[in-house]
């Protein structure tokens, strides 16, 4: 059964609404896949694929794994052998992959795991330098984030929300920054991280694995200029 026209043509455009699509139980096979991702070639919008129960074999997976950007994956009962599952190692995007009912080693099982957590703190790290950054930013007079209020800060960041999981990890990130708030002698802000370590999120049920950020302690007592974070 072929992806539908429709479809196809909405991720070639890349549609913002198409974030999540279920192509599961089609029968989908090599060509489909091929299709997929051409048509996926400068898609940005969509951040989960359902691929479950179709004819994936190997030679779609080393298409999947090479060419898509997606963060989280079902390539479940698609009769791909280890070597197809390991090609998904490569992958610097996946953060979550379902590859049960697909013939692999636990070795392989355990890199993949391994890659994918590895994918995931990349891109916590870089949202939490991100908005530190934006932190820092608030802090100076003559920024011009020093004249936005806390609460439109938050409602740029629920609408840019990543939705890794239920746990909105940027909220809970900006949270940890914009509660975190001490002075210098002159009355100027300065954002630190109180706690070595915040649990920010839950796992995504694709993935087992408890992901953390571990942020890094700032000990400097006067608060760096603006765009200091951002030449790190």
């Amino acid at each position: 059964m072929p992806i539908k026209q429709d479809i196809l043509q909405n991720l070639t455009c890349n549609v913002s609404t198409l974030s999540t699509l279920d192509l599961s139980n089609q029968q989908l096979t090599v060509a489909d896949i091929k299709l997929l991702v051409t048509a996926l070639v400068s898609n940005t919008h969509l951040v989960r694929l359902n691929l479950a129960n179709n004819l994936v074999a190997d030679e779609g997976a080393f298409l999947l794994a090479r060419h898509l950007r997606v963060s989280e994956l079902d390539v479940s009962h698609n009769h791909i052998s280890d070597k197809g599952i390991k090609a998904f190692i490569e992958n610097n995007d996946l953060d979550a992959i379902n590859v049960h009912g697909n013939a692999y080693t636990f070795s392989t099982r355990r890199q993949l795991d391994k890659k994918t957590a590895s994918n995931f703190k990349g891109k916590i790290s870089k949202l939490a330098l991100t908005l530190s950054a934006l932190a820092q930013g608030r802090g100076q007079l003559e920024s011009p984030w020093a004249m936005l209020p806390t609460e439109l800060i938050f409602n740029i960041i629920s609408y840019l929300e990543t939705s890794y999981s239920s746990g909105r990890p940027l909220d809970k990130m900006a949270r940890v920054i914009f509660n975190n708030i001490s002075y210098d002698i002159n009355q100027q802000k300065i954002f630190r991280w109180q706690s070595p370590k915040e649990k920010l999120f839950k796992a995504p049920s694709f993935f087992s694995i408890p992901r953390l950020y571990i942020p890094i302690t700032n000990e400097q007592t006067e608060p760096k200029r603006e765009g200091c974070l951002l030449n790190q």
